[in-house]
């Protein structure tokens, strides 16, 4: 008679250890302060100078803010990959690129704060790491498939209500 082994039942998702979750997190943080500060760099320094002086009327001069934004998370996201990538943070890609969508929409959402830059940067920082935080979290699932849906589902959830 031939013993039949169960084979050890693997839990649904992928372990986080703590470390991991806490450099996600405070990596969030910081690309969360970073974004407006090289977005407004870009806007000042790169847009307005280039686009919008002399009288000339561009239509990137009125939106050059959200341009400056979103170049800026494009740039902040693509070193935040290779840093975690570096780490071994799972799934780092779609960690990231998740989170970016998400947050695409969020410099229109707090342009009325943009007299209160405190409340503008721990805002965009607080946001950005729980939603680095709820990325990493969906994605450690081991069915890929499922992560990839529900983490599509929470960045349009959540674009909505940036946006409307």
């Amino acid at each position: 008679m031939t013993d039949v082994q169960a084979s050890p039942q693997l839990k649904p998702y992928m372990h986080a250890p703590r470390a991991e979750i806490i450099r996600v997190f405070i990596t969030g943080l910081i690309a969360g302060g970073l974004v407006p500060l090289l977005g407004l760099a870009i806007a000042n320094g790169i847009i307005a100078s280039v686009f919008c002086n002399a009288g000339q009327d561009f239509s990137v001069c009125s939106s050059g803010g959200v341009v400056a934004y979103h170049i800026a998370a494009i740039i902040v996201g693509m070193v935040v990959v290779a840093i975690f990538a570096s780490w071994g943070v799972f799934r780092p890609l779609p960690l990231i690129l998740a989170a970016t969508i998400a947050m695409w929409g969020f410099k229109k959402f707090v342009d009325p704060l943009s007299g209160h830059v405190v409340e503008y940067f721990a805002f965009s920082m607080a946001l950005t790491a729980v939603l680095y935080l709820l990325f990493y979290w969906l994605l450690r699932l081991r069915h890929f498939p499922l992560s990839i849906v529900l983490s599509a589902g929470a960045t349009a959830l959540v674009c909505w209500s940036l946006v409307a």
